[in-house]
């Protein structure tokens, strides 16, 4: 048989045991005139296409104001797809999360998303080389503070007038209990504390 090196797959689509036909198959060699084929075309299951591997990529930039984490807002336009034929439908599945590589203030900074998934009606011919992509495309700047964020319930100030303030209570009510003014001297102008007073130090008077 004259050689033949091209077929046609029953469909385009990946698969296993998938029919191949070949035709216009020709008989060649000395004796060939003495023989007919009874077809000229032939099909086997003998085909198998397997998923072609897309890369995927961060693209664009990604940025913050510091929070203090390393989560990520991503957009769809900060993933990209490489390696699709023609206008096939196929595309990444939108992503709206990564992790930056640090929480701290930069730019270039590296942002990585995982778990990457392919979508469309022609995504199943597809498959991702990686379904984690890291890229330069992270930016985090630096939180503004306001008076209000120095002095809030989780500065040291805050915290420092706090406990002055309990001091200065805890004063006051020592002073209450011994019936005593300001001066630590009786507060002869309040009545429970002079009654206080008395019977504390019954030989005051």
């Amino acid at each position: 048989m004259t050689p033949v090196t091209a077929g046609t797959y029953d469909t385009k689509t990946v698969g296993t045991g998938k029919g191949v036909t070949v035709t216009g198959l020709t008989l060649t060699g000395t004796d060939a005139a003495n023989y007919a084929l009874a077809s000229t075309t032939v099909t086997g299951t003998i085909g198998t296409i397997t998923a072609k591997a897309l890369t995927a990529s961060l693209t664009g930039m990604a940025s913050k104001v510091y929070d203090g984490t390393t989560g990520a807002t991503l957009t769809a336009g900060n993933l990209d797809l490489t390696g699709v034929l023609g206008t096939e439908a196929v595309s990444l599945t939108p992503v709206t999360a990564g992790t930056y590589d640090t929480k701290t203030v930069g730019t270039g900074k590296g942002v990585t998303v995982t778990g990457l998934t392919l979508t469309g009606t022609d995504a199943a011919n597809y498959t991702l080389a990686s379904t984690t992509v890291t890229g330069a495309i992270g930016t985090i700047t630096a939180k503004a503070l306001t008076d209000g964020d120095r002095d809030g319930p989780d500065s040291d100030r805050h915290r420092l007038r706090e406990l002055h303030a309990g001091l200065d209570h805890g004063h006051r009510r020592d002073r209450d209990d011994h019936g005593e003014g300001p001066d630590g001297e009786p507060d002869r102008h309040g009545e429970q504390g002079l009654r206080r007073h008395h019977d504390r130090h019954p030989d005051h008077g």
